[in-house]
């Protein structure tokens, strides 16, 4: 005779009633104990299935039936949603995005930099009836979400900006009077003015670049969404990020801690579920790291998170990709190979800054003995290419490196810019000339979208970076993007080169 159990649904998943043999079957499924499944319909179809293999025979309790059946209506109310068409100059997908907030307000938009994010956004605030929203963003970005903010809304944009104390509770209470307003506040203001933040009648917050707020330990992410208690709840809740997790999925965890706290449970759940964990080979500890079961996954954040990628847009420029590999003199080849064997013994992060660095310039690699003096094949060949372009902008890692390349006439962009200089620059560079930047700099929050040619000087390790540096230009309304990329062969940068590919 077939053995039974049943599924019924609880505030901290999926509940499985039944012997060991039942447990195991959902364990296998996405659970750290088997005693529960992850909210997800394919979860439950799964252990459907398992269980018959097993000879196990599974009722669903009547709560259980009623969260699958609403469940169903919900997706197909987002579904509808995503079909809608553009109006009123946004584009279809930003106001689909609006429609989805309507449907459910509680979203994460984690479409790819350069997709419209912060216009999709204020779509949401425009046909939803906001009255009154808090903008949370990076510091670099605050000035263009008050420019997006007159553009695209109805609302009076209201910087929270540096000064004492009073001058700060000041604005607040002018923000408080308004009728429509809109505070926009960078992150770091977020823990210091937690309490009068919360004060403070909200229909909706929208909270930027939310991979700011992954790491739950943060007072930052604390103060917004209340890993620890308390946290700022509004009507619509919205994030926009987009990489919104790097090491594993439970880097979302912070996200429905925030919109959902009673419903996902614990951290550790959460990553269970979502992520693999196992005890670390080098400590005591668990480590959580990619993503257990990517269906699973899309299944529970469907009615939460978009994920739209650049080639499903019509509206995007084409991109071309120029690489273009450089051969080192004789001289360079040889100071290359006697020094990287030195550092061979070495600490490596400082041996692989000390490569970055020879590879430019000799003469700016510390850890280099021998006399140099010119340029080198790297230096020679990005001044050539720059200089016959009038409208480029130039990524590199290092500073140093990155000025040796420069060509009259330039703009330069790096973190110690000040805010006001930043403001000048980038609207310089929207109109044209050739802007270096560092590529932590060109990471966040920085829109050139009618600029035609993208030239990196030098490669970062991180593929996250990378991607956000060519989302810098390649946006909605832009035209072609050409990115040209040269490198020496046979050194540090040609390894690089191969492992952005790979994570690509």
């Amino acid at each position: 005779m077939p053995k039974r159990c049943e599924l019924d649904l609880t505030r901290y998943g999926i509940r499985v009633y039944g012997d060991s043999q039942a447990l195991d079957v959902a364990k296998a499924i996405g659970s750290d104990d088997g005693r529960y499944l992850p909210y997800s319909e394919l979860a439950v179809d799964r252990f459907i299935g398992m269980a018959a293999l097993n000879r196990i025979v599974v009722d669903l309790r009547p709560q259980l039936q009623r969260w699958i059946s609403n469940r169903r209506k919900l997706f197909r109310r987002i579904r509808e949603a995503d079909r809608a068409a553009a109006r009123d100059g946004f584009y279809a997908h930003q106001v689909a995005f609006a429609e989805r907030v309507r449907v459910f307000p509680f979203q994460y938009d984690a479409s790819e930099t350069g997709t419209g994010k912060t216009v999709s956004a204020l779509a949401a605030l425009r046909y939803n009836d906001v009255r009154k929203a808090l903008i949370v963003c990076p510091n670099i970005v605050k000035y263009q979400w008050l420019d997006a903010i007159e553009t695209w809304t109805d609302l009076r944009p209201i910087v929270f900006t540096n000064g004492s104390r009073r001058q700060r509770l000041e604005i607040l209470e002018r923000f408080e009077a308004a009728e429509k307003a809109a505070l926009v506040l960078n992150w770091e203001a977020l823990y210091p003015y937690r309490e009068v933040l919360a004060e403070l009648r909200l229909d909706a917050i929208v909270a930027d670049e939310f991979h700011y707020a992954r790491n739950r330990k943060a007072k930052r992410t604390q103060a917004l969404t209340g890993t620890s208690g308390g946290g700022l709840r509004a009507r619509i809740q919205i994030a926009l990020s987009g990489t919104p997790f790097e090491r594993s999925a439970a880097d979302l965890y912070p996200f429905f801690r925030w919109c959902v706290p009673d419903f996902f449970g614990s951290y550790w759940r959460f990553a269970f579920w979502t992520s693999n964990v196992a005890r670390s080979p080098w400590a005591d500890v668990l480590e959580v790291k990619g993503v257990r079961d990517s269906e699973i996954l899309a299944d529970m954040t469907f009615p939460y998170m978009r994920r739209l990628r650049l080639e499903d847009l019509k509206d995007l420029p084409a991109e071309v990709w120029k690489f273009v590999p450089l051969e080192m003199d004789a001289a360079h080849a040889k100071v290359y190979r006697k020094v990287a064997k030195q550092l061979k013994l070495e600490n490596p992060f400082y041996a692989i800054a000390q490569l970055r660095y020879l590879t430019m310039d000799p003469a700016l690699c510390e850890a280099n003995p021998y006399p140099w003096s010119g340029d080198t094949a790297k230096v020679e060949a990005v001044r050539e290419i720059v200089g016959e372009l009038s409208h480029v902008v130039v990524f590199g890692v290092y500073k140093a490196n990155l000025r040796r390349t420069l060509v009259n006439p330039f703009l330069w962009l790096d973190g110690e810019t000040p805010e006001a200089t930043r403001r000048e620059v980038l609207k310089a560079a929207r109109r044209g000339g050739r802007l270096y930047m560092t590529v932590q700099m060109g990471s966040t929050g920085i829109d050139l979208p009618r600029c035609p040619y993208v030239v990196f000087a030098e490669l970062p390790w991180s593929y996250t970076q990378f991607r956000q540096a060519l989302g810098r230009v390649r946006r909605l309304t832009s035209g072609r993007v050409v990115y040209i990329i040269p490198y020496l062969k046979g050194t540090i940068e040609e390894r690089i080169l191969a492992v952005l590919r790979r994570k690509e």
